[in-house]
């Protein structure tokens, strides 16, 4: 079973919050310090080498972290600047900012700073919830232009592009997709809140070799017979990648259907061990009833298919996202793989991760379906109302057919393991583990596992 963290929303991160201040009776001031210290130690590299600190400060609890790092980075004789556009409001964050050896600075008047200097943001954190008003909207426009790394504690500001975000106390839902994250515990009494979200922790080389590997008595039909079906006229690499892909990673049998006779000659020029045939000879197929698993859509417009009795296992993809081919799938076990805008023609538009989250969760309890959104930190939503994440961004993956790739990956998982959490938690470690540099197509993966 995959490794997993737990990922707690605003709300259940303040939940925490004050479980551990009210119930365990910690006063806040010290969680606040022993969040400085944390943040410090987890940075102390970015301290040595900069020549100065700029640490903005805002009026509340992420405000008082911010003066508490501050204090303890002035207290160090490290170059630090505080900068706050009105005063704290409460008296945690108050005591530390009478700490300071140097009065705080109108942050309206910064206009920027220029050498080696890191900017650090601890303006609002979790208790921000809406858009910001001036002048915060200005200084953060501001903080944005600067060529400096910037710095957010907990969880940046709206509109903020920081380089890092520091993570404290609890990983957050909200903060996901953030190419530069670091997590700092901090001791947080994490069971006060029950998360329904959750990371997944990438697989390691030998666990994934380990995973791959038949077993020593294994038949063509040890792990399932999986059938494919796409590659309309002028699309036939994306149906050969996703057959590719699965039987390239150990799976044992597969069966292409395809729109086209040119389709069909394409991928048996390619691998004359593919078994190929036509969409018209689907339906009276023998093997499809030795099938476990349907991949459908790979290579097909965006449409309603006329598609015969589906195996119970069945993963949706690409043209086969559509209304009226969920209507037929009632009862099955259904991972549908959609990108943003095909996860939009699903659901409709949204405007916040938030939307997102609760516009695809009622998809999955209204159908019992299972849906994956393929972005730069992908989520499987599931219907029993559990999140999981891939929060590790990888460009190298934002290229043409590598979703093909996927369900090709995802199908050869699911037959080893019954589990799609795990499944996509083994087909993305598998990516990472294939290429780590440049910018590869997605027949440079299925190159490489010939070396895997």
């Amino acid at each position: 079973m995959a490794l997993t963290y737990p990922l707690f929303t605003f709300e259940e991160s303040e939940l925490v919050d004050r479980f551990a201040i009210q119930t365990w009776g910690v006063p806040s001031a010290v969680w606040m310090g022993m969040a400085a210290q944390g943040v410090f130690h987890q940075c102390k590299a970015l301290w040595d080498d900069a020549e100065e600190i700029h640490i903005f400060c805002g009026k509340g609890g992420n405000g008082g972290d911010g003066y508490c790092l501050a204090h303890l980075l002035q207290s160090l004789d490290y170059p630090t600047i505080v900068w706050e556009v009105e005063e704290p409001k409460r008296e945690d964050t108050a005591l530390f900012r009478s700490l300071l050896e140097v009065e705080p600075q109108d942050a309206r008047q910064f206009s920027g700073t220029s050498g080696k200097a890191i900017l650090v943001e601890a303006l609002f954190g979790i208790g921000i919830k809406e858009e910001l008003d001036e002048p915060y909207k200005s200084l953060v426009q501001i903080l944005n232009e600067q060529e400096q790394p910037i710095l957010s504690l907990d969880t940046p500001s709206p509109g903020l592009q920081p380089t890092f975000v520091i993570e404290i106390g609890t990983q957050k839902w909200e903060n996901l997709g953030w190419e530069t994250k670091v997590f700092c515990p901090i001791g947080f009494p994490s069971q006060a809140a029950k998360p329904s979200h959750f990371g997944l922790l990438p697989y390691s080389k030998e666990k994934l070799e380990e995973k791959l590997q038949r077993p020593y008595n294994a038949h063509k039909y040890t792990l399932g017979a999986c059938v494919f079906f796409g590659g309309e006229a002028g699309y036939p690499g994306s149906i050969a990648l996703a057959e590719g892909a699965f039987r390239r990673t150990g799976g044992g049998i597969a069966k292409c259907y395809v729109g086209a006779p040119s389709s069909r000659d394409l991928l048996l020029q390619k691998d004359p061990s593919c078994l190929v045939g036509l969409w018209e000879d689907f339906r009276n197929d023998s093997f499809l009833a030795k099938s476990k698993l349907a991949v459908v859509g790979p290579g097909t417009n965006f449409g309603p298919l006329s598609l015969p009795e589906l195996p119970q296992y069945c993963i949706l993809d690409a043209g086969a996202i559509h209304p009226e081919n969920l209507i037929h799938l009632k009862g099955k076990n259904v991972l549908l793989t959609p990108h943003t805008g095909e996860l939009q023609k699903l659901l409709g538009k949204w405007n916040s991760l938030g939307e997102e989250r609760n516009l695809a969760l009622q998809f999955c309890r209204q159908t019992g379906f299972h849906l994956l959104h393929k972005c730069h930190a992908s989520r499987l939503y599931t219907p029993t109302g559990e999140v999981f994440v891939w929060d590790r961004p990888n460009p190298r993956l934002a290229t043409m057919g590598t979703g093909d790739l996927l369900c090709g990956f995802l199908a050869r998982f699911y037959l080893g393991t019954g589990d799609w959490m795990e499944s996509l938690a083994l087909s993305y470690s598998l990516f990472e583990s294939l290429i780590d540099k440049g910018y590869p197509t997605a027949y440079d993966y299925l190159e490489a596992l010939k070396e895997f």
